[in-house]
Parts: C-alpha cells; structure tokens; sequence
C-alpha cells in the first residue's frame, strides 16, 4: 500500500491548506514526518493513503489560521 503525507506550516504566506511533502510507504512517510517536523516548529502534518483526501489535516490548518488572526 502507498501512502501520501500532507504538511503545513505558517511559514509558506498565502498557502491556507496542506501541500504534498512526499509519497511512498508507510515508513518512507513517518521519516519524512520527523523531518518536516524537526524543520519546522509549528508543522501540522498527517499521513494518508494514497489517493485520500487530507480531510482532517485541513480542519487542523484551518484551526491554526483562525487562531492566529
């Protein structure tokens, strides 16, 4: 099974939704995540199966823009 993980972080201005970090297995993903996260100290990310949308991830994001204004 392939698997897509989806990031976020307030320091992309003007993107107010997840972008793809990266696509593969499940473990390529979580590596990535730790890395994305390490990255950046108010990453929102989540991983999905391929094909999924980032539903979950989008209310995050939107929660953390709303916050923030």
């Amino acid at each position: 099974m392939q698997f897509t993980l989806w990031g976020w972080t307030g320091r992309w201005a003007g993107v107010d939704s997840p972008v793809r970090v990266t696509g593969g297995t499940l473990r390529d993903c979580r590596v990535r995540q730790r890395q994305f996260e390490a990255d950046y100290p108010d990453a929102l990310a989540g991983i999905y199966a391929r094909g999924e949308a980032p539903t979950g991830l989008r209310l995050q994001v939107a929660e953390h823009i709303a916050k923030e204004n």
